[in-house]
């Protein structure tokens, strides 16, 4: 995003530029995250790049280690989940810039979370 300076207001535009390829980056921390289901079952990261400072979206999906909390999208790129579900705006823009408009989905990020959760609940049992 950038900031322009007109007649004393300030006009806040942005912009989707393409991501380093999964060779360049093949993984990456995601805060204020989210996971969104579509209608046809396929799932998506939506969150906060930390390293890039930049909302994230990411392909579909493919697999989750809870014991690790990454995520293993389409793409072969790695997501670790960093902290609560939360909400970005810039990620947030780049979801509704991307995903259709007509697109119907529901926020999963409480099935995550929870898987999460019950797995350091379990590790702390096994720990005492």
């Amino acid at each position: 995003m950038t900031d322009k300076m007109q007649e004393g207001k300030v006009e806040i535009t942005g912009g989707i530029w393409s991501v380093p390829s999964v060779s360049q980056q093949p993984s990456l921390q995601l805060a204020r995250w989210s996971v969104r289901q579509t209608e046809r079952g396929l799932r998506y990261l939506v969150g906060y790049n930390i390293s890039d400072q930049e909302g994230r979206v990411s392909t579909a999906i493919q697999g989750f280690d809870v014991s690790t909390a990454r995520v293993t999208t389409r793409s072969g790129r790695t997501y670790e989940l960093v902290g609560p579900p939360g909400h970005d705006p810039d990620a947030e823009w780049v979801w509704q810039s991307v995903a259709s408009p007509d697109l119907n989905w529901t926020d999963v990020s409480d099935e995550f979370e929870m898987q999460l959760k019950e797995h350091q609940r379990s590790n702390k049992l096994d720990t005492e």
